[in-house]
């Protein structure tokens, strides 16, 4: 199976979850899959945080993962825009996500593919199947905060509500089925 370059593991470990790729501060545009599908996994930074999972042995290469490798054009738009705010050179981390996953394929193996449960079920039953998850590859991306005295705490689903009224059912359906929930921003 596929490795990430130790070079290429070392910058995205270097993340440290600015946001400055997911907003246009320099007029330069942003990630066009960021918006287009909502969650931080297709964002440079959750290819960042997908790098140095896959670097670490985190997790496996699932349908999310490779959506988010497949997605990234590599248009470089990440690279001026985290350069400017941190000196980080994301762009042949992009790259070497991309070429994980192709390798990854080629050599013939498996994507996993997440099960949904019954929570999940009612979670996207509130904000629509495109907006909630269990894949370990869009988990990982709101697991760890890079402060050094944390260590990442794995969520058992995401949710991207649209609404008030989503944010208030979710909570009501974490609270009925016992399930932790932190909002963010």
């Amino acid at each position: 199976m596929p490795r990430i370059d130790p070079s290429i593991g070392a910058t995205a470990a270097q993340c440290r979850h600015y946001a400055m790729c997911k907003i246009d501060y320099l007029g330069t545009g942003i990630c066009p899959s960021g918006p287009e599908k909502g969650f931080v996994t297709f964002y440079p930074q959750g290819r960042m945080d997908l790098v140095r999972a896959l670097a670490e042995g985190r997790i496996p290469v699932t349908e999310a993962l490779a959506e988010a490798a497949d997605t990234c054009t590599l248009c470089g738009v990440c690279e001026g825009q985290c350069h400017f705010a941190t000196g980080l050179r994301p762009l042949a981390v992009m790259a070497g996500l991309k070429s994980y996953v192709e390798e990854f394929r080629r050599e013939g193996g498996t994507i996993v593919r997440p099960v949904e449960d019954d929570a999940l079920g009612e979670i996207r039953a509130i904000v629509g199947r495109a907006w909630a998850s269990n894949d370990p590859a869009v988990l990982w991306t709101y697991a760890d905060d890079p402060f050094p005295l944390t260590e990442p705490r794995l969520p058992r689903y995401v949710a991207m509500p649209g609404s008030a009224g989503e944010v208030s059912a979710l909570v009501r359906l974490a609270v009925r089925r016992g399930l932790p929930y932190a909002v963010r921003g």
